[in-house]
C-alpha cells in the first residue's frame, strides 16, 4: 500500500470521518509490520493537529497499556531517546486514539468515534404476578391467552398486554398479588370488570374471587389509578397505609408509597368516602399523621402518570425528583438539601430519555449531573 493512501486513511480516522469500510482497512494497516515507521511518521504529525483541535478522547487504562506497548515497539535511533519522555508520550496518546477504536468501535459498525453515553430509558411495561401457591411470572415475559387459574378463575393476558380475570371462584381464600418495580407500571382488569392501572414500585393484593366476606376489597401500597365497576350489592374497599377508600362505581386515583408523609385520594368521578370521610368529584384528600384534610384540585396532576405526563404547579422539586426516580429507577441524590425546596411548573413526558427530561430541568435553573444511575442536583 503506497504511502498516499495510508496518509489518507490514518488522516480520515483522526479527523473522525472514516467510513467502516476505511476503519478495515486502517487495522489491515496497522497489522502490516512494514507501516510501522511511516505510521508513526504520520502520527507525529497528526499529533499537533489534534492537540490543536484538544479532540483526543479519553482513553481507559487498559487501552493505554496497550498503546504503549506499541508505541514502544518502534525501532528508534539513539539520538530519539532524548526526546521520547515528552515527545512519545504524545504520539502513544495518538495512537491509542486508533487502539481504541479498533478495541472497542470497529464491531459496531459506527463510523465515528464518539464517548458513548449510557442512555437512562422511561419505563415500560411489565409486572410481577404472584399466585396463592406462591408462584411468581413475569408478566411481560407471558404469552397473550390464558396462562394460569385459581379455582376456576382463568388468568388471561390481552393483546393490549394487560391481564384479565374471568370467572367465579368457590374459595376466597386464594390471594393473588401484582407487583411493579421501579420502571415498570401495568394494567390489570378484576373479575368484575373493574380495571387498575399501577403505576412504578406499587402493588395491589386481592382474592382471586375478588370477593373477600361479601365486599370486592383490594390492598395497595404505592400508586394505582381504578375505574370501578358499578355493583350496588358489594362496595368496592381498597386499603392502604392508615386509609380505607370505600366506592361503588367511580373513578380514582390513591397515591400511598410507604416513605411519603402524605397520601392522598383524588376523585375523577362518582363518590367516595376516606375513613369515613365524603369525596366528591374534583376533590382531594390528604392523609397525614391520621388526620384527612380535602382540597378541591386539578385532577390532571394526580393521574398525569396514567396519561404518560409529570404535570407540575410550583411542585417542590423534591415530589418531582421522587417520581422521576421511580420512573427510570435512578437515586436522586442533592448536594444541597434546600434544593429540595425550589418549585417547577411545566409539563414533562414520561417517555423521554432521562437526559432529555433533565435539559427541560436546566432551563428551568434546575442543574444536575448523571453518574451511572444516580443523578446530582448540583444548585
Amino acid at each position: 500500500m503506497d504511502k498516499q493512501r495510508i496518509s489518507y486513511i490514518v488522516s480520515c480516522y483522526l479527523k473522525q470521518t472514516a467510513t467502516l469500510s476505511e476503519l478495515n482497512e486502517l487495522k489491515v494497516i496497522l497489522a502490516d509490520k512494514r507501516n510501522e515507521h511511516l505510521l508513526k511518521d504520520l502520527l507525529e504529525e497528526e499529533y499537533y493537529l489534534l492537540k490543536k483541535d484538544s479532540v483526543l478522547p479519553h482513553i481507559n487504562q487498559t487501552a493505554k497499556d496497550n498503546g504503549l506497548k506499541i508505541i514502544t515497539s518502534f525501532p528508534q535511533k539513539k539520538s530519539e531517546f532524548k526526546i521520547l519522555p515528552i515527545f512519545y508520550s504524545a504520539a502513544a496518546a495518538a495512537i491509542l486514539v486508533i487502539l481504541s477504536v479498533l478495541i472497542y468501535n470497529t464491531q459496531s459498525k459506527k463510523e465515528n468515534l464518539t464517548k458513548v453515553k449510557s442512555v437512562i430509558t422511561p419505563g415500560k411495561f411489565g409486572a410481577i404476578l404472584t399466585l396463592s401457591n406462591g408462584k411468581k411470572i413475569a408478566l411481560a415475559d407471558v404469552k397473550n391467552g390464558q396462562f394460569a387459574s385459581e379455582d376456576g378463575v382463568k388468568i388471561s393476558k390481552t393483546a393490549q398486554g394487560k391481564i384479565q380475570y374471568s370467572g367465579a371462584a368457590s374459595k376466597e381464600n386464594l390471594t393473588n398479588s401484582v407487583s411493579t418495580a421501579n420502571g415498570q407500571t401495568y394494567q390489570v382488569v378484576l373479575p368484575d370488570g373493574s380495571r387498575i392501572w399501577l403505576n412504578s414500585a406499587s402493588k395491589i393484593s386481592y382474592k382471586a374471587s375478588l370477593v373477600e366476606n361479601g365486599l370486592r376489597k383490594v390492598q395497595l401500597s404505592g400508586e394505582a389509578y381504578f375505574e370501578i365497576a358499578q355493583d350496588k350489592t358489594k362496595p368496592f374497599i381498597v386499603v392502604s397505609e392508615n386509609q380505607e377508600v370505600k366506592v361503588l362505581g367511580t373513578h380514582f386515583n390513591i397515591s400511598s408509597y410507604p416513605n411519603d408523609d402524605v397520601h392522598s385520594t383524588t376523585l375523577l368521578e362518582g363518590q367516595v368516602t376516606i375513613n369515613g370521610t365524603k369525596l366528591n368529584p374534583g376533590y382531594q384528600a390528604l392523609l397525614k399523621n391520621g388526620n384527612v384534610v380535602v382540597n378541591k384540585t386539578d385532577v390532571r396532576m394526580a393521574i398525569d402518570w396514567k396519561n404518560g405526563e409529570f404535570i407540575c404547579v410550583n411542585t417542590p422539586l423534591s415530589t418531582l425528583m421522587n417520581k422521576i426516580s421511580r420512573w427510570y429507577d435512578v437515586e436522586i441524590v442533592y448536594l444541597n438539601n434546600s434544593s429540595k425546596s425550589k418549585t417547577f411548573s411545566g409539563s414533562l413526558s414520561r417517555y423521554d430519555d432521562l437526559e432529555q427530561l433533565l435539559k427541560v430541568l436546566d432551563f428551568a435553573n434546575i442543574k444536575s449531573k448523571t453518574e451511572n444511575r444516580k443523578i446530582y442536583i448540583t444548585n
